[in-house]
């Protein structure tokens, strides 16, 4: 599998829409079935609609990305939906590489910017992978012997820095999954799904946020797989970042460079 075959599955079907809208969704509607696939549900064998339902009613959160889900999903054809499903296999195929001991990149970075959807009014470019690795590199050229080393990029973009990072760490025999804890804000919702799709499917704990780092507004938090399971191993370093403040319920990564460490 590769970025090349993704690509020609894209340009299928984009004869009713534009490149950019159909990767959105597609993004989109990958990252809001992981998500509540994570959700607790006691309808989970029973029909779609006794889901909602519940949801409705008990979680909100899995509500609203059930409601985004399906507006996204209602723009299409079934013989499209059933295109969109073959690009979500194969990039869950492609993104999960390093889970297998395959090559760490910025997959969906890389297949945004070939697929020329660079934003050159809001200076939204993804940064090549090689330059990734390189700042990951120079910034964890001294790690300190922590339990867990906690990582921030206020501004995450497809999230291709902490991937990097996680790939420096794997290098150097550090096990990013249950030592590296990682947080990524960005405004933009499109580079939020990015981001979880790619930290989701390399098996790294995370949380990435919707929302604004420099006026610390946060909308909404998104947490990987592997941060959900291995929550208790997190916790206390969760607490420490939190404070004395048991009130603070939602953490606010600070303003501050790409990388910052620190129990």
């Amino acid at each position: 599998m590769n970025t090349e075959t993704i690509i020609k599955g894209f340009r299928k079907i984009t004869w009713r829409f534009s490149m950019y809208q159909v990767f959105c969704d597609t993004i989109a509607m990958a990252a809001y079935s992981l998500a509540n696939g994570l959700e607790f549900n006691p309808h989970v064998a029973d029909s779609p609609e006794e889901r909602r339902e519940w949801w409705k009613k008990n979680n909100r959160r899995a509500y609203k990305r059930e409601l985004a889900y399906l507006e996204c999903a209602k723009r299409y054809t079934k013989q499209e939906l059933n295109a969109i499903a073959e690009i979500i296999a194969e990039l869950f195929v492609l993104l999960s590489e390093p889970v297998r001991g395959g090559a760490f990149s910025d997959y969906l970075g890389d297949i945004y910017m070939q697929l020329e959807m660079g934003n050159k009014y809001s200076g939204q470019f993804f940064t090549p992978f090689c330059v990734s690795r390189l700042m990951a590199e120079i910034n964890a050229v001294f790690v300190p012997n922590e339990e867990v080393l906690t990582v921030s990029d206020p501004c995450v973009g497809a999230g291709g820095m902490l991937l990097a990072l996680a790939n420096v760490f794997k290098n150097k025999g550090i096990n990013y999954a249950s030592q590296m804890l990682a947080f990524g804000v960005d405004i933009d919702i499109k580079c939020v799904h990015m981001t979880y799709l790619q930290l989701s499917w390399a098996g790294i704990p995370a949380i990435i946020y919707h929302g604004n780092t420099l006026t610390q507004e946060m909308w909404d938090a998104w947490e990987t797989p592997a941060y959900m399971f291995n929550y208790l191993h997190f916790k206390s370093t969760l607490q420490k970042m939190r404070g004395v403040d048991k009130s603070q319920i939602a953490i606010k990564p600070a303003i501050g460079p790409a990388f910052v460490f620190g129990g």
